[in-house]
């Protein structure tokens, strides 16, 4: 038996766009939640990358100053320090980011708060240029690239997956 229900075009159109607009809400919370969670993998991945270092300072601290001198009395003693090497700054600064762009979506992924410049620098191939002439180029480490392009291939299987099910 066919129901003798009607339904006018402009309801049936508020119905479709209400369900849609709804689909298209649940779609960008859980693109969302995947983004965040590809993001948190990401951090370790390029902090167990990031290179530390190791360079000795070689300071030395003075134990005892001595300002008059008199006979018998010792110079000030200079103690050098042990070893000293870079604690990590630059590894431990990688922090989640996000950027809100003006139409009102975001971008997620991981930046280096401590030494911004430094993550550009380590990363990419550049020209060593000194006195003003160029000596060669220094090879890039590539390390944020390579977590990066997993990121990037993580995400598109995990919304692919999304969607399928869908």
């Amino acid at each position: 038996m066919v129901a003798d229900e009607y339904v006018s075009i402009d309801e049936l159109a508020e119905r479709v766009i209400r369900d849609m607009s709804q689909y298209s809400d649940e779609v960008v919370k859980k693109s969302r939640e995947a983004a965040k969670a590809v993001r948190n993998q990401m951090k370790p991945m390029v902090e167990n990358k990031s290179p530390v270092r190791h360079y000795s300072t070689h300071t030395q601290t003075v134990s005892r100053i001595i300002v008059h001198r008199s006979p018998g009395v010792p110079k000030a003693v200079k103690q050098v320090k042990e070893e000293k090497y870079q604690p990590g700054y630059f590894k431990q600064g990688w922090a989640y980011g996000n950027i809100k762009l003006k139409n009102g979506r975001e971008i997620y992924g991981v930046r280096n708060k401590a030494m911004p410049t430094v993550t550009h620098l380590l990363n990419f191939n550049h020209n060593l240029i000194t006195h003003g002439k160029f000596r060669g180029e220094v090879q890039g480490t590539g390390f944020v690239e390579e977590a990066q392009n997993w990121g990037i291939r993580e995400l598109e299987r995990r919304l692919s997956e999304f969607l399928e099910r869908e």
